[in-house]
């Protein structure tokens, strides 16, 4: 929100630090499972993956620095593949 829809002069810093930091530190855990796997939940794409792929939409799409996470952009890159991915996720941020 701090990023998108709140004026620049307006922004709370902080806040927005506090938050990529969490963010981040979220997306480092995910990116160690997926290390371990191809998708959420094990070998195949599964329900969980689409909660996680809205997320990791808005994630690699604000205009931020992130961490390196090899594991996460290869499976985000898999699932942005997907048809449904395509037409229900794939939006700009607004």
């Amino acid at each position: 929100m701090q990023l998108l829809r709140t004026a620049p002069e307006k922004r709370d810093q902080k806040l927005i630090d506090e938050s990529l930091r969490a963010a981040s530190a979220a997306a480092q855990i995910l990116d160690r499972e997926l290390a371990k796997k191809p998708y959420v939940a094990g070998d195949h794409f599964t329900f969980g993956d689409i909660p996680v792929a809205s997320a990791a939409q808005r994630w690699f799409n604000l205009p931020i620095a992130r961490p390196e996470l090899p594991a996460l952009s290869a499976w985000y890159a898999r699932v942005k593949e997907r048809p449904g991915f395509k037409r229900w996720l794939d939006l700009p941020l607004q």
